[in-house]
């Protein structure tokens, strides 16, 4: 039960002696986890650093949505889906925002073409891009469930009138 992510390689053409050293650990991939929809704001105060952030996706999930937004400086969104080791970043992700200046970041993942959306964990990192500013900005994650198109599709949208009804304005 819980997280294992480990790799024994041998990159040279000799044998080559090992031994493995387990530690057991409750908290793996303790990172700040996103509710749905709803937006949290943090300062990264670190130049060039990174804040990390966990969201779960379920499996009746069609579209989610990660975003980054009301920052002062520029920061970029990177994500992964899966074990975020190592975390996401410039050199490792799935999907990134990289806008520059104050413009929003903004990634949408579906379920079909052209980008996959897995249930599960997501990881995302906010990288502050400015190295001489503190970045303060706004992240939210939101998925689409088919239990929320259903009822977007069964809400009513407009106001109608019964057949005959003469009691419009202007008629």
């Amino acid at each position: 039960n819980g997280c294992w992510v480990m790799a024994v390689v041998n990159r040279s053409s000799t044998t080559a002696s090992y031994y493995v050293d387990v530690t057991q650990q409750s908290d793996c991939f303790a990172y700040t986890q996103l509710t749905n929809c709803l937006p949290l704001t943090n300062t990264i105060t670190a130049a060039g650093g990174a804040d990390v952030y966990q969201f779960f996706v379920s499996n009746s999930a069609v579209q989610a949505t990660f975003e980054v937004f009301g920052m002062n400086t520029n920061v970029d969104l990177f994500l992964t889906y899966g074990v975020p080791i190592p975390r996401p970043g410039p050199g490792n992700f799935d999907y990134a925002g990289t806008n520059l200046d104050l413009a929003s970041e903004f990634v949408v993942v579906v379920t079909n073409y052209p980008a996959l959306l897995k249930p599960g964990w997501w990881f995302l990192s906010v990288v502050n891009k400015t190295a001489s500013t503190n970045a303060t900005y706004a992240v939210r994650a939101c998925q689409l469930r088919t239990n929320d198109l259903r009822r977007l599709a069964a809400a009513t949208v407009c106001n109608t009138l019964p057949a005959g009804d003469t009691n419009m304005p202007n008629s």
